[in-house]
């Protein structure tokens, strides 16, 4: 291969990758369309950012809020929880007792009988 020869193929590859960039380029912008970065654009986006991080915000102490009524309202079961089933030991303490005595009273009278 001579050096002309050589010269050829090393602009024509040039050329190729030039126009297989530009091409590239054309396609990359047609489907990525962006925003203009006007002012007017920029401080829409802007706005739009800081909206979204003022819901964001209130979202936070919504769930901060409800977290915190629903822990309260568990406490409170967990509680009532806890009174009746002190309740439903004090009652079967009583009704043993009651059967204790019971069966004592039917035993005297069995003995009496």
């Amino acid at each position: 291969m001579g050096r002309t020869e050589l010269v050829i193929l090393i602009t024509a590859a040039m050329i190729a990758a030039l126009l297989a960039g530009w091409g590239l380029r054309w396609l990359f912008g047609r489907f990525n369309r962006t925003e203009s970065t006007t002012p007017e654009a920029v401080d829409h986006l802007a706005l739009r950012m800081q909206t979204a991080e003022q819901a964001a915000a209130h979202a936070e102490e919504a769930r901060t809020e409800t977290e915190r009524a629903y822990l309260s309202q568990l406490r409170q079961a967990e509680a009532e929880r806890d009174s009746a089933m002190e309740g439903l030991g004090t009652a079967r303490r009583e009704l043993a007792e009651w059967k204790r005595a019971y069966e004592a009273l039917a035993a005297e009278k069995g003995q009496d009988g």
